[in-house]
């Protein structure tokens, strides 16, 4: 679904393939919800979509390590931005997910089957992706509540 609504009809995307094909064997490996995530953050980042993590999405300022980062759509917040009150959802995360975001991004695809996220951190990766890709849709994905049903 999340291709489907992303990628242009009848477009060839050589890269995207790549990527799939890619991600494909990880799914049969020990966390298929890891490579769910690897292909939800690599499509942000292929689409134009890529998180700013470096600096404040709001202000500009350079982020500084903390124990809980506040995510927004494109982006995460700077302590002092996050403690405003702004017009825009947003979500909380700890700095596990926000190393585990950068690690998604950056990090060899070889390496990337070896990390691993606390029951919390998943959670919070899934509302933070979730709260990136309903706002790109324009709407929530139907099959993310449908698998929540399920289990």
């Amino acid at each position: 679904e999340l291709l489907d609504n992303l990628i242009v009809a009848e477009e060839k995307d050589e890269e995207l393939f790549q990527l799939i094909m890619k991600i494909w064997p990880l799914l049969t490996q020990k966390d298929p919800w890891l490579a769910v995530k690897i292909l939800e953050v690599r499509i942000l980042e292929k689409m134009g979509y890529q998180l700013q993590q470096h600096n404040c999405l709001h202000c500009g300022s350079s982020l500084k390590e903390q124990h809980n980062y506040r995510g927004c759509v494109g982006g995460v917040l700077c302590e002092a931005c996050s403690n405003k009150v702004l017009e825009e959802p947003t979500t909380v995360f700890s700095l596990e997910v926000m190393a585990g975001l950068k690690a998604l991004q950056n990090m060899d695809w070889e390496l990337l089957s070896c990390l691993a996220f606390s029951s919390s951190g998943k959670q919070q990766l899934d509302n933070y992706l979730e709260l990136q890709l309903d706002s790109i849709l324009e709407r929530p994905l139907k099959t993310k509540n449908f698998i929540r049903q399920m289990l």
